[in-house]
């Protein structure tokens, strides 16, 4: 009987120690008792009050207020959960959502511990159940701003790409710049030294063309030469014009009426060579700050172009337009004639290179115009296709 009195005594403070720990813990306990793989009996802590809202008198009068609390996307996996307990496995942890009784929803950790007898069977497992809410809410901010930062990472991505193509682009204008500077110094000894005989040449083989009018062959080879000389001279003139440093006064320019002023002397040949013109002008464009003379010399250019890649006919449209966002007035030139190799595309605005045959030119027509426009704090895009034609189309601005 004093053994008996002993383990009797032994087991109330056992119990009594269990009940301690249970209340001084602020988690909510629960204890559910197993006989032959079946729950007979669940037993709510203090603490499942301050977590659920529902006290263990609640609970005992509903056994199944618990899975009814469970959300309900969450429902059948901890019902799967609960399942594996009984017949002796330890699933471990499962985190899940809940309905608390004043309706808001609150993330746990249901935490199983098993109890087995010496034979191995489960008698009971106690399940400890912790809010995880500012965890979890935790965690879904850090996702979020994980996203946010990923997201930003790829458009400061974007933009550095988009910034080092405007770095090479400008990279090569830079360098498009200088080659046209030396390519001017160049340009500029070489016409000095070419006009002052020429200048004198071509009186002499007029004079002395006219005086073998009456001689059919003298006055074919004379006029030969004659042409040869003046077809140097206009080089020498593009040399002149490709080096001499930009000169006049800037003016408050119109190029819808600039463009008309140009095609009124050159309309007729292109009608001539089978070439129809459209164009389409911005009503009330904004006048420009610019030199005439220069800027007219840049539509000629791009006129003269168009009409040399239509040797067979075609059309030629030229539009204006005003781009508001940024400021800049828009001449377009659009041929459908032989259009430009993709290769050649980045060479065309180099000084002396040129598609045409030899004696049409020496390539120095869309250096010159891309001088004049970067003088003019403007920008020349072209885009080709052989075969389709070409489009030019100029930026400049109205400041």
């Amino acid at each position: 009987m004093t053994k008996a009195k002993k383990a009797e005594e032994a087991l109330r403070e056992s119990e009594e120690r269990y009940r301690r720990i249970v209340s001084a813990v602020t988690d909510y306990i629960f204890t559910v008792d197993v006989e032959n793989g079946r729950a007979v009996r669940t037993v709510h802590g203090p603490a499942c009050v301050a977590l659920t809202g529902y006290t263990a008198e609640e609970f005992a009068a509903d056994p199944y207020l618990w899975f009814r609390m469970v959300f309900d996307e969450d429902r059948e996996k901890v019902q799967r959960h609960a399942e594996r307990i009984l017949p002796g496995e330890d699933p471990g942890a499962i985190e899940h959502r809940l309905w608390r009784k004043d309706g808001t929803v609150r993330w746990v950790r249901n935490t199983p511990v098993l109890h087995r007898n010496d034979s191995g069977a489960l008698t009971s497992y106690d399940g400890l159940i912790s809010d995880i809410t500012d965890r979890r809410e935790a965690e879904a901010e850090l996702r979020k701003a994980k996203n946010e930062i990923e997201s930003w990472n790829v458009e400061l991505e974007n933009r550095i790409k988009e910034k080092t193509k405007e770095l090479e682009k400008s990279q090569a204008m830079l360098f498009q710049a200088e080659k046209l500077s030396a390519m001017g110094r160049l340009a500029g000894g070489l016409a000095h030294e070419l006009n002052t005989p020429l200048a004198g040449l071509l009186p002499m083989l007029e004079k002395y063309r006219e005086k073998s009018a009456g001689d059919a062959e003298a006055y074919k080879e004379i006029d030969l030469m004659f042409k040869a000389c003046r077809h140097m001279a206009e080089i020498v003139k593009d040399f002149s014009a490709f080096s001499r440093t930009p000169q006049g006064e800037i003016q408050s320019v119109n190029l819808n009426e600039l463009i008309e002023a140009t095609l009124s002397f050159s309309i007729q040949q292109l009608l001539k060579m089978g070439i129809k013109v459209n164009t389409f002008y911005t009503e009330e464009l904004p006048n420009i700050p610019g030199k005439t003379t220069e800027l007219q010399q840049v539509i000629l250019n791009m006129i003269t172009n168009a009409r040399d890649a239509m040797p067979d006919g075609g059309e030629l449209t030229i539009k204006t337009e005003y781009s508001e966002d940024k400021n800049n007035v828009i001449m377009e030139f659009n041929d459908n004639g032989m259009g430009i190799e993709q290769e050649n595309l980045t060479k065309i605005f180099d000084p002396f290179f040129t598609t045409k045959k030899t004696g049409h030119g020496v390539g120095l027509g869309l250096s010159v115009s891309y001088g004049i426009i970067k003088n003019h704090n403007g920008e020349i895009v072209v885009e080709s296709e052989p075969g389709k034609g070409s489009r030019f189309k100029i930026f400049l601005p109205v400041h």
